[in-house]
């Protein structure tokens, strides 16, 4: 069974009501690391690992005072929440994933992006339900095979 892609609750501070992931969040543990990070390549976390899928609703919401912005971190201007957890290998495409996120969290939502917030490695919105501090989150890469559906990973 392959990897998966995971981001998790970045470790800096952030004003209220945002949420900041990235794959330099906590925990930390990762069971195929690329320098010490997440891995969008191969995927980091083995997917018989079970996690909350993170999802994203698309907005157009302004950057709140007190958020530092910027390339690997960046404002998508919408809200992001996470799923109940699931086991990654159910996880077997990108649709069944992003359906997940609308099943749970209601029509518009789908599986966030590694590039959701622009350049990649993390990613700020809105905070949405069940975002906790407790466990990383599924995320998808569009480039690369990082992701539990793509064979190999």
């Amino acid at each position: 069974m392959g990897h998966g892609l995971t981001f998790a609750v970045a470790k800096e501070s952030t004003p209220t009501g945002v949420a900041h992931l990235s794959c330099h969040g906590e925990p930390a543990e990762l069971d195929q690391p690329h320098e010490k990070s997440c891995n969008p390549y191969k995927g980091d976390t083995s997917c018989r690992t079970v996690l909350p899928v993170l999802c994203i609703s698309e907005a157009s919401a302004s950057e709140p005072p007190g958020v530092k912005s910027h390339f690997y971190q960046g404002w998508t201007g919408a809200t992001l929440a996470a799923t109940q957890p699931v086991m990654g290998a159910v996880l077997d495409s990108l649709g069944t994933a992003s359906a997940r996120c609308s099943k749970e969290l209601g029509p518009g939502w789908r599986m966030a992006e590694f590039h959701d917030g622009k350049g990649g490695w993390g990613l700020q919105g809105k905070a949405g339900s069940g975002l906790g501090a407790q466990a990383r989150c599924w995320v998808h890469i569009n480039d690369q095979r990082g992701n539990c559906w793509d064979s190999g990973s």
